[in-house]
């Protein structure tokens, strides 16, 4: 938790504080909070903030982007909303804008950079400003549906009017469990389309000490890696612990002799979140707060209370192909760090950063020198016109690349100013993705950010009603943005997919009036086909089909009891689904449900298999940590913690691993009691031995149907 984030009045919350304020909360994100103006001082600031972040607040450009969506619906699409405001249903229809986004090109042939005046913010074009400056401009600003600033006097004068405006606003605030539970939800991304989560073989076969076959993070876009706090490349096993890595000795099937890895120039107040791995590199990935006065929060981190704090996220770089890692270089950005991917030997990191109180001096009331508060990379400023100006805010996402073997030189950077978004990396573009709950019904407004080679250019915009309320039920596939959601209104509930033209975020084709009265729970989108299921009490699991982007259909459908929280393809005819069982006259919770779908004809779905863990509690793994979740379809095992217990009896984290095959059904192999948070666990395995990662490493056999221990 930030404990400064309450105590020094900063409009925003971050990871751990939503974290914290719900977590006396059963975490469904379906109900509806209503939340009190006049409640106590720190849940003031809690709402204050998730209104920003759920994009309350009014402001110039969002109306203009609403006016465009409105006269660009046509046909009976227009006809339709005018039923529906004589009705009074509270609802907004989606658009998207049509125009070409413009390639990306460095500012001059003549190899002069764009340069920035840091005193008046005004451009002019010079050589060696690399020094000084990150960012690869444009050559002609970009033909995105957000402008580019002029200068840093334009960034000043949007941040200034939106604190004034921010002030003045104050009443009623309404918030979705699902907004609050985002932050530290599964971090958004498209599935693979082969939706098989591989074994790795990098090391060559048969090298002394290492396992040839081991398990990697699970991902949701094949051949795009995400950041963990736990990775192995079948010789090392190496996880986050404080402020350090430990890397464990597994050559010889077993745990052996363990290295801590330290950050360089390690303060009280930095903090490791998660590493990078591959056959030669690791990157470690970090915050550093500037900071005077600390506050001890455990034996490994502090924090500050002092209001112009200045976090900073950080990516260490070891070589590894030696007999020890070596430090190489570090990376940095402003900002809370977000997420992370890695594409090839290319890392994009993303970072929320906060400007409120830093632009504007209190005393004279005049702009700061932007030095003071510019967004930096490797401590350079960022280019005024790599800042768009997406919406009115004072908080935004930092995006940046930099190459793996050259961490002291950024790629590109670029920030834009959002009140609040989730990521999601697509194979050819970032896509940032956001509720908006300014009406009863909401939208989802969507913002491209084409990337390549570790350039990142201003894209399209476009909105879209409901609510996006699983990561996976977006998707970047076949040249489409593939969205569903659930959307709510005076009319009752429903929910719709949509399909966007990747490039242009013109709508192609669209699904209405699906499964009124229900939310959808959990998705997949494998190849054509978009799998999901949505929930009352029972569980209905959809097949539509996408092939004709301009004509979406359903075409197959199963009900069963429960709901399945996540999906993830099992091989070309299977998906496996992992939920819940309830009771279908009640709703319920009988326990956790795992359910292996036949789609080998996607007209006519169904549950081959099932198996309910009645002893199962709920699991963050299963609802809201898919990299939690260890799914090897190939080695035919799967494993997840979750919490286990009777009403009476406090639960408590277990790891357990299963096995199916269409002869045996789920067999289970491991039940073994962990020692701290199930959200933190991972279980991985190299060669033919299975490692549970808690606070320490337990290593166990794969042999037989029952796993034992390895002493």
């Amino acid at each position: 938790m930030r404990p400064e984030d309450i105590l020094k009045g900063l409009n925003h919350i971050d990871d751990e504080l939503i974290e914290e304020a719900i977590k006396e909360q059963p975490s469904r994100r379906k109900r509806l909070w209503i939340i009190p103006a006049a409640a106590a001082a720190c849940m003031t600031l809690l709402v204050g903030y998730s209104a920003v972040r759920s994009g309350l607040i009014g402001n110039m450009h969002s109306l203009s982007a609403e006016q465009e969506v409105q006269e660009q619906i046509i046909g009976s699409e227009m006809q339709e909303e005018e039923k529906e405001n004589a009705a009074g249903q509270e609802e907004k229809e989606e658009a998207a804008v049509s125009d070409e986004t413009e390639a990306f090109f460095p500012v001059s042939s003549n190899g002069a950079d764009e340069q920035v005046d840091a005193g008046s913010g005004k451009e002019q074009t010079g050589a060696g400003n690399s020094i000084l400056y990150a960012g690869r401009a444009d050559a002609e600003p970009p033909a995105a549906d957000f402008h580019t600033a002029g200068d840093y006097t334009d960034v000043y004068s949007m941040i200034s009017r939106f604190e004034e405006e921010e002030q003045q606003e104050s009443d009623v605030v309404y918030m979705t469990e699902e907004a609050a539970d985002a932050d530290f939800a599964a971090e958004e991304a498209a599935p693979a389309e082969n939706g098989v989560f591989a074994a790795k073989s990098d090391l060559a076969a048969g090298t002394t000490g290492v396992s040839d076959t081991y398990s990697t993070t699970n991902v949701m876009v094949e051949g795009i890696d995400e950041s963990d706090i736990v990775k192995t490349d079948g010789r090392f096993i190496y996880r986050v612990s404080g402020a350090s890595v430990i890397r464990t000795d597994i050559r010889d099937g077993r745990p052996g002799e363990e290295s801590r890895i330290d950050i360089p120039d390690a303060g009280p107040a930095d903090n490791i979140r998660e590493i990078f791995l591959d056959e030669k590199k690791l990157i470690i990935i970090g915050e550093k707060t500037e900071t005077g006065d600390l506050q001890q929060w455990s034996e490994d981190y502090a924090r500050s209370y002092t209001p112009q704090d200045k976090t900073v996220t950080f990516a260490a770089v070891y070589d590894i192909s030696g007999s020890t890692p070596q430090y190489t270089g570090k990376y940095t950005q402003d900002g809370f760090y977000k997420t992370a991917r890695k594409k090839g030997d290319h890392i994009t990191l993303f970072t929320d950063v906060y400007l409120y109180g830093r632009v504007r001096d209190e005393e004279s009331k005049e702009m700061r020198a932007p030095e003071e508060w510019v967004p930096k990379v490797n401590g350079k400023m960022l280019l005024a016109n790599c800042i768009y100006m997406a919406e009115d805010s004072y908080a935004g996402i930092l995006a940046s690349t930099f190459t793996e073997s050259t961490p002291d030189t950024a790629d590109d950077a670029k920030f834009i100013f959002l009140n609040y978004a989730e990521v999601y990396v697509g194979s050819t573009s970032v896509w940032l993705y956001y509720n908006n709950f300014t009406s009863a019904a909401g939208t989802t407004k969507i913002i491209s950010m084409p990337y390549d080679d570790g350039c990142i250019r201003a894209g399209k915009t476009a909105e879209v009603s409901g609510r996006v309320t699983d990561s996976f039920a977006i998707s970047e596939g076949s040249g489409l943005l593939r969205i569903l959601t659930s959307v709510s209104g005076s009319a009752g509930d429903d929910n719709r997919l949509y399909l966007l033209d990747a490039d242009t975020l013109a709508m192609t084709g669209r699904l209405d009036g699906i499964a009124p009265g229900e939310i959808i729970y959990a998705a997949r989108y494998i190849g054509n086909i978009a799998y999901f299921v949505t929930y009352r009490n029972t569980d209905p699991v959809f097949a539509a089909d996408l092939s004709d982007p301009a004509d979406p259909k359903i075409i197959g459908e199963l009900k069963i009891s429960g709901f399945s929280d996540y999906l993830h393809p099992w091989d070309k005819d299977h998906i496996l689904g992992l939920g819940h069982e309830t009771n279908p006259a009640t709703g319920e919770f009988i326990g956790i449900k795992m359910t292996m779908f036949d789609v080998s004809d996607p007209y006519h779905i169904k549950a081959v298999d099932t198996k309910v863990l009645k002893e199962g509690r709920s699991s963050s793994a299963i609802e809201n940590n898919y990299k939690g979740i260890l799914i090897d379809p190939e080695k035919g095992i799967f494993g997840f913690a979750d919490l286990e217990g009777q009403e009476e009896e406090a639960w408590k984290p277990h790891y357990r691993v299963f096995s199916w095959t269409p002869e045996k059904g789920f067999t289970d192999h491991l039940n073994s009691a962990l020692k701290t948070d199930d959200y933190f666990s991972r279980g991985i395995y190299a060669g033919e031995t299975f490692y549970i990662i808690d606070n320490d490493i337990t290593a166990f056999a794969m042999n037989g149907k029952e796993w034992k221990a390895i002493p």
